[in-house]
């Protein structure tokens, strides 16, 4: 028999697993997207493959300080959606946590608890 604290703990591991792998992915998705489309416009001189190849701690390595002000403004666009999609989530689940019943477990015996 299934304790309902236990499933509930359960539900909410596999939530946070899938639901970090997942918007891990979204997160870095978005920013890509949005780095490709604004970049051409931001930075026409610049090679976009080159810009995700190199990594943002060498970027002022590998481009002029003209280039960087275009790079900089597309970086910042991409990083406004990435951040978008992380709060987001975390209104939804905000939301999904004021639905879920909540009881108080003070002077209950869990079983299987240590």
């Amino acid at each position: 028999m299934h304790h309902p604290s236990l499933t509930q703990s359960n539900a909410a591991i596999v939530s946070q697993t899938i639901g970090g792998a997942f918007l891990i992915s979204a997160g870095q998705s978005s920013f890509t997207n949005i780095l490709i489309q604004n970049l051409p416009s931001a930075a026409p001189t610049v090679d976009v493959s080159k810009v995700l190849v190199t990594g943002v701690t060498e970027l002022r390595n590998h481009f002029s300080a003209e280039e960087m002000v275009g790079i900089i403004s597309a970086y910042m666009d991409g990083l406004k959606v990435a951040y978008a999609v992380a709060l987001t989530a975390t209104g939804i689940a905000l939301l999904v946590s004021f639905a879920s019943k909540w009881r108080s477990l003070k002077g209950k015996q869990i079983v299987g608890a240590v």
